[in-house]
């Protein structure tokens, strides 16, 4: 008899465990539809006003962010693919600007929405066991923008969400501390590679620098950045909806260091490097202004790719960052970047 009931308690068990999968699965993909279905909404808006570059990018990331679970997503990439001009309903030599600071609203509200989500399917992906889904999801929220807390307790938080022990671990090992305090996530260290603590930092929500050369120097290459940020934006009638991060070092030694644990060897002096989406700049044996030049140029790459991410020829790709980031090209006295 008591073995019968342990049968029973031991398959009342499995039971429990295979219904609280099965809601598991049922909120992932909840969570991957409604995700797709945010961004075709802004997508489809940004066709109809006529923001070419803003509305293939999301249409783009609508399909990503269903992961096949979304089929208008998959079909609306797919059209667009095969009818090239014509699947574009409105072609305006020149949206108007207000259009394109909309949509830069829209989008980071979906982000919003979207990265909660993350963070609620990372909670139950810890109750059914799948702790790599939750790590997976916490990093494709703070890709979203979500805000890195670590506590003076040793609390961690992802956008205000305490974080339970196996990933406050986790997320410890792939953050790094600023000179200021503040905690960043690092594409090095979560690759296993070195650890950049106490870089000094200035960000906002369109760019964030980091870098070993002071605070002043991150101070004015921020203002560098953000001054050139209109000029791109005019000229290319959008902006990315991701933040650019520019990382600067002094030294060579780090630079390839640093490029080597992301698997990038042979680089001159800087690149955009878009996988982690950020620009990475050596600063040993520049100029001001030859450093200066050089943060324009590999920063005008990384928002043209952000804007329209798009495979260029080498020659028109390099034509457009110089066009912005050559010898001379612009002058900077400090507040405005005039050319």
């Amino acid at each position: 008899m008591a073995f019968l009931l342990g049968l029973a308690a031991a398959a009342a068990a499995q039971s429990g465990r295979d219904s609280k999968l099965a809601e598991y699965k049922k909120r992932v993909d909840r969570h991957h539809v409604e995700a797709a279905q945010a961004y075709v909404e802004i997508a489809w808006w940004g066709r109809k006003v006529g923001i070419v570059p803003q509305s293939t990018v999301l249409f783009l990331r609508a399909k990503e962010a269903g992961q096949g679970r979304h089929q208008m997503a998959d079909n609306l990439v797919g059209w667009m693919d095969q009818l090239g001009d014509a699947f574009w309903r409105v072609r305006p030599k020149r949206p108007p600007r207000h259009w394109v600071v909309e949509c830069t609203r829209k989008v980071r509200l979906a982000d919003r929405q979207v990265r909660k989500s993350h963070l609620q399917v990372a909670e139950l992906a810890l109750g059914v066991g799948a702790e790599q889904d939750a790590r997976t999801h916490c990093e494709a929220a703070i890709r979203l923008g979500a805000a890195i807390e670590a506590g003076k307790d040793g609390r961690w938080k992802l956008d205000g969400l305490l974080l339970p022990e196996p990933l406050a671990k986790w997320l410890q090992e792939r953050t790094v501390a600023t000179a200021g305090g503040a905690r960043v996530y690092e594409s090095a260290a979560a690759a296993g590679g070195p650890r950049l603590e106490g870089l000094h930092a200035v960000a906002d929500e369109r760019l964030a620098v980091r870098t070993d050369l002071g605070a002043e120097t991150a101070k004015t290459l921020h203002a560098l950045g953000s001054a050139l940020l209109p000029h791109l934006e005019d000229r290319l009638d959008g902006a990315p909806a991701r933040q650019l991060v520019l990382l600067v070092f002094g030294k060579r030694a780090d630079f390839a260091g640093y490029l080597k644990s992301l698997g990038i060897e042979g680089a001159a002096a800087g690149l955009a490097e878009y996988g982690s989406f950020q620009t990475i700049v050596c600063a040993e044996g520049k100029s001001e202004g030859e450093l200066h030049a050089l943060v324009l140029h590999e920063l005008s790459h990384l928002f043209f790719w952000g804007t329209a991410p798009a495979a260029m020829p080498d020659w028109y790709a390099e034509g457009f960052a110089e066009s912005f980031g050559g010898q001379g090209t612009f002058s900077y006295d400090g507040k405005q970047l005039t050319g």
